[in-house]
């Protein structure tokens, strides 16, 4: 994962943001390679973000907000690589909403072989909120295979009904 974000709207679109670098490399001036500010710079002035009237703080870190995306509906995916004790660990964070769209799943799945290679089998931390409650997190899952097990479950179920 090159990016150092995507957003998945309830329709499917999607936007991605920012470039991964290690951050040993990063030139602080440079919002184009940290979350929060290519995220403010490259995506929130759109109108295609601010049509999904997600309540965003642009004084706050992306991180700290990634709930408020899940509970209007929509996907947020943070590349999570770091160098810690020089290993480089892969893995992402996501936050989505329990009842994903079919068009959500549907863009998950053109991004399942990238994002489980990406990860490696290292970690992820994924949480899927019920929009409804103040902070539920109905499910979450530590590595991407697992949750792409569950989106297999949602459309067997859906497949049922």
């Amino acid at each position: 994962m090159e990016e150092l974000g995507i957003i998945i709207a309830p329709n499917g679109e999607y936007m991605k943001f920012g470039k991964w670098i290690p951050r040993t490399e990063r030139n602080e001036e440079d919002s184009n390679v940290w979350h929060s500010d290519s995220f403010l710079s490259q995506v929130y002035p759109t109108p295609w973000f601010q049509q999904l009237h997600i309540p965003y703080n642009d004084t706050w870190e992306i991180h700290r907000q990634i709930d408020n995306f899940a509970k209007n509906g929509t996907i947020i995916i943070l590349n999570n690589q770091e160098i810690s004790k020089d290993k480089l660990r892969t893995g992402i964070v996501l936050a989505g909403p329990i009842d994903m769209t079919p068009e959500q799943i549907a863009t998950l799945e053109q991004e399942k072989e990238r994002l489980v290679t990406f990860e490696n089998n290292d970690y992820s931390f994924i949480d899927l909120f019920n929009e409804n409650g103040e902070y539920d997190i109905e499910r979450s899952f530590y590595h991407l295979t697992d949750f792409y097990d569950y989106i297999e479950e949602i459309k067997e179920e859906k497949k049922t009904r």
